[in-house]
């Protein structure tokens, strides 16, 4: 109806640019953020040692926060984790079990390390954070446990891959999970946030085991 609450989609940081990813979802009263990256400043900002994702938006809405995804270990995507951390009330975080370890290691230096809540989750995680239902696939990557996230809402499926590359024959692990992707496809998705980078640049990636 018309007084029903709207989805809203919040880029903090990350797009159009390496570093700092960071998305909020929010509908009604329930916000949940999507990775907490480090960004690498240019030369243009002399002096300035690292780009932290700016989440003044939540400032007055730290009740409304459900929970913070991780969707891999890379610095771009965890980094700015211990900056913000403390100024959005310490939610529970649900990340890979590499980038879960990652993230304990760095907040051994912060003075709240004690207040840490860190969840793995794998493919086969689903859970509810508020009125989001939420579930993982597997994707490949240039880093182990890296997860996309499906996330269903009340008013349709918002899908984020994650930094992903399609790799034939990924190192040491398994394939990206195919049959799930498809699955999503098939009951349909309302908003797909898809990685990009490279993505003008013709031809295929060469695959981790070739790399390694």
């Amino acid at each position: 109806g018309a007084d029903a609450p709207r989805l809203k989609l919040i880029p903090i940081s990350g797009v159009e640019m390496v570093g700092t990813n960071c998305t909020i979802l929010e509908y009604g009263d329930d916000i949940l953020v999507i990775d907490a990256g480090l960004g690498f400043p240019g030369e243009d900002l002399t002096g300035i040692d690292a780009l932290v994702p700016n989440l003044a938006y939540l400032a007055d809405k730290l009740d409304k926060v459900r929970g913070l995804i991780i969707t891999h270990g890379h610095t771009d995507h965890i980094g700015g984790l211990h900056y913000i951390y403390d100024k959005i009330g310490f939610p529970q975080i649900y990340a890979p079990r590499l980038a879960a370890e990652m993230i304990r290691e760095k907040f051994k230096e912060t003075p709240f390390a004690g207040q840490l809540k860190v969840q793995e989750i794998d493919g086969d995680s689903d859970y509810y954070l508020g009125k989001f239902k939420i579930s993982h696939f597997r994707m490949n990557h240039t880093i182990m446990d890296n997860y996309g996230i499906a996330i269903d809402t009340p008013v349709g499926r918002v899908v984020t891959p994650s930094d992903y590359k399609f790799d034939l024959n990924p190192y040491k692990e398994s394939p990206s999970d195919y049959s799930k992707l498809t699955k999503l496809g098939d009951e349909g998705v309302l908003l797909l946030l898809d990685e990009s980078t490279n993505v003008r640049l013709k031809g295929w990636a060469p695959s981790e085991t070739a790399i390694a």
